[in-house]
């Protein structure tokens, strides 16, 4: 026996509505055990996904990693900056080719304005 959207088949056999929000579908307990598309599920319960979250915690309602581009901090995700390769703490800590690192940012360096270039890196002198 199936139930239509919304409901659960319980241990009676007996189709009840959905007690969870946004479940798509339930244990015979009611206990949802997947989301709706755009929902993630934490302890039975249907949140909305993080945006660009692409690990989401099964305990907690956190972010565990973000998809490519993007970088995580205080449970949120942030695109990288321009330029930037690697963040911690909300700062650039290396920057691509063609960019230089200052004060936690990433700049483009102006070839027209640089006359040296540091051997074996992009800082402009």
């Amino acid at each position: 026996m199936e139930c239509i959207t919304n409901y659960y088949l319980n241990i009676n056999q007996t189709c009840t509505p959905m007690l969870e929000n946004n479940c798509l579908f339930a244990n015979s307990m009611g206990q949802c055990i997947q989301c709706v598309q755009g929902f993630v599920l934490v302890s039975s319960t249907c949140y909305p996904a993080i945006p660009y979250c692409f690990n989401h915690s099964t305990s907690s309602y956190t972010c565990l990693q973000c998809v490519q581009g993007y970088y995580l901090f205080n449970r949120t995700c942030f695109k990288i900056p321009s330029g930037c390769n690697n963040v911690v703490n909300n700062m650039c800590t290396s920057c691509q080719q063609g960019y230089q690192l200052s004060n936690g940012l990433c700049q483009l360096i102006d070839d027209a304005t640089c006359i040296k270039y540091q051997l074996g890196s992009n800082l402009c002198l």
